[in-house]
């Protein structure tokens, strides 16, 4: 590994777009190689710092500061901490699976991959900013890959979300820009240093609530969570599968990503005072959420309403914070470290429900008792079918499971964020119902659920499956390592938001 490994994974997917422009649209291949060397670099990177990282220490690794805008006190600064990795890991596990899944896509090739890797360098540099100034920026960039990936990938071309979410989009944008504005003229250092901004949070109470609500409210608007998920649905129900993986794995990890980064840190009185009404959101999201998987026959329908529903138990965890008035530090660095891990899992765990029909489809194709080959193939995708619908709904065993029960626990330890457990609960049971529907629906083959197949969005879909089952149930029996590399710095912002 060399001594930028940040610095290169964020190069990476601006070179892949640069060569790509030079690449005819009748290679295919060479269109589809280039991306996948550029984005396995990049999953190679994140793997090696995975593995070095040191957990024993809150510092920020890895880093990379450069002098940028010297007269705004502007710097180009990027790093690696416990809170930032996991979603590293993520974006580039799932990137890197995404051009396998689009391998045989036909529809405007070389514009998806061009956008897709525009789509990884804005999240990418998103997790790892550590200046407000490149945050906004990157974030900037984010959300306009997504609006034409959007714009461009849709399922049926009457029906362009794209507009909806550029709205909500743009709202968000600019309610996260008043604020950095806000932080910035309100701060006595002088700098965008997210860093050092956190370590000197400004004192006023008016001024953090202030600022807490328009940072928390931005945030929220690119996150499926009631009452800010209008563009969600008719998103996903429109957009072709590989783009559904993006947005569902990756995009809407960016708001508590942003809460846990900026909003709690930067205002710890307001984040102790306030942060039920994050709690009262997730569960209004976790009931309405699961009712509506229950109630609808679509399987594409009922996977978009399971992807807010898990956003929104790791929005639960995140309403733990409040023991810290109870001096419960303990319980709300359990249930922060269930939100990032339930983030984690939820990302895995979207692209096996997505291919879940093909899957389907295949195992309709083998039929036990044809020949040999055709027989062991229909029993390994029905053993990979049984194992994810197992890890997806959080069967011990399964990471999903385990990041469930720390939310849960975190949550649990005091009076008024324990009712809200006690009634989420309803949630899980429909739920479990849902899931017993599937199940039925996949062994009776009856009308219980409807299975939708595109043959041509998704490819190398048993391949894909098995990668990322075996990933959970890795992470799901020996979670250590993704515990110690988050829990350093959720002890750091729990301190941070303690001492006010």
């Amino acid at each position: 590994m060399g001594n930028h490994p940040l610095s290169t994974i964020l190069i990476l997917p601006f070179i892949g777009v640069i060569t790509l422009l030079f690449v005819q649209n009748k290679k295919k291949s060479a269109i589809k190689t280039i991306s996948a060397i550029v984005v396995g670099l990049q999953l190679w990177l994140s793997l090696q710092i995975f593995f070095n990282f040191d957990t024993t220490t809150n510092y920020l690794q890895f880093v990379d500061h450069y002098s940028w805008i010297n007269l705004f006190s502007i710097d180009f600064i990027i790093g690696i901490n416990g809170l930032n990795l996991p979603f590293v890991l993520l974006s580039s596990i799932v990137l890197f699976l995404s051009i396998f899944i689009t391998w045989n896509l036909e529809h405007q090739q070389k514009t998806f991959y061009m956008l897709l890797m525009i789509f990884d360098f804005g999240i990418i540099g998103v997790f790892i900013a550590f200046d407000l100034f490149l945050f906004i920026s990157f974030l900037g960039i984010l959300l306009f890959s997504t609006f034409f990936l959007m714009s461009l990938f849709t399922s049926d071309p009457q029906k362009n979300p794209a507009i909806h979410f550029g709205v909500y989009a743009i709202i968000a944008f600019s309610l996260i820009l008043i604020g950095t504005l806000l932080i910035s003229s309100k701060s006595d250092l002088l700098t965008f240093n997210i860093t050092h901004l956190t370590q000197n949070p400004n004192p006023s109470n008016g001024f953090q609530i202030t600022g807490y609500f328009i940072l928390l409210t931005g945030f929220l608007f690119i996150t499926p969570i009631i009452p800010f998920h209008s563009w969600y649905v008719p998103t996903v129900s429109n957009t072709i599968a590989p783009v559904n993986i993006l947005i569902m794995s990756l995009f809407t990890k960016i708001g508590l990503f942003g809460i846990l980064k900026l909003v709690f840190p930067l205002f710890p009185y307001a984040t102790q005072e306030l942060t039920l009404i994050i709690g009262i959101l997730a569960l209004i999201s976790i009931l309405y959420y699961a009712l509506c998987a229950f109630s609808y026959k679509s399987y594409r329908t009922i996977i978009t309403y399971f992807s807010s529903y898990q956003i929104a138990i790791a929005f639960l965890g995140l309403s733990s914070v409040l023991s810290i008035k109870s001096n419960l530090i303990g319980a709300a660095a359990t249930g922060l470290n269930g939100a990032i891990i339930q983030m984690f899992s939820a990302g895995l765990i979207i692209p096996i429900l997505v291919l879940l029909p093909k899957l389907l489809h295949n195992i309709s194709i083998h039929k036990p008792g044809i020949n040999d080959l055709s027989d062991r193939n229909h029993w390994i995708i029905s053993f990979v079918i049984m194992l994810i619908l197992m890890a997806s709904f959080g069967i011990p065993g399964f990471l999903s499971f385990i990041s469930q029960f720390l939310c849960f626990l975190g949550i649990f330890q005091i009076v008024s964020t324990r009712i809200l457990g006690k009634i989420a609960f309803i949630g899980i049971i429909f739920i479990a119902v849902t899931y017993f529907k599937i199940i039925r629906g996949i062994v009776l083959k009856n009308n219980d659920v409807e299975f939708d197949v595109n043959h041509s969005e998704t490819s190398n879909e048993l391949l894909i499956a098995m990668v990322l089952v075996g990933l959970l149930i890795l992470f799901g029996l020996y979670p250590k390592p993704l515990l110690q590399t988050i829990n350093q710095s959720i002890q750091q912002l729990v301190n941070i938001i303690a001492v006010i």
